[in-house]
This record gives C-alpha cells, structure tokens and sequence, in this order.
C-alpha cells in the first residue's frame, strides 16, 4: 500500500465516522452508504483532488448531495 492510498483509507474512516455520528447510524451503515455515493466516486478520483478538501467539506458535501437526491 502506498503512502497515498493510506491516507486516503484514513481519510475516509474519519469521513465515515462523522457521517455515522451525524446520521445516528452505525459506522458500518455509514460506510456502506458511504461507499455508494457519487462524492465517494469523485474523492477516489484523483483526477478531481477531491481528496485535498478537509473532512468537514466532504462531510457536507456528501449531505448536500444526498439532500439533493
């Protein structure tokens, strides 16, 4: 594993981890809808560096999307 792609897994815990806290849902719920969004596909996109915004702009992204929806 890359250093990139560790950071990246921790990114994405702490990223789970307030979803699960906002929502009142278990870290594994969190993560499975996690995983299923379109802001998940574009934060794994390195393309879109995404993945350089803090953890609280991706938080509410992921629920400004999911409102949205």
């Amino acid at each position: 594993m890359t250093m990139k792609e560790y950071i990246l897994q921790r990114k994405i815990a702490r990223i789970v981890a307030a979803i699960a806290l906002k929502e009142g849902i278990s870290q594994a719920q969190a993560l499975l809808e996690f995983y299923g969004s379109k802001v998940y596909n574009t934060l794994v996109n390195q393309a879109t560096e995404l993945c350089l915004m803090s953890d609280a702009y991706i938080v509410d992204e992921y629920f400004l999307r999911k409102t949205a929806s």
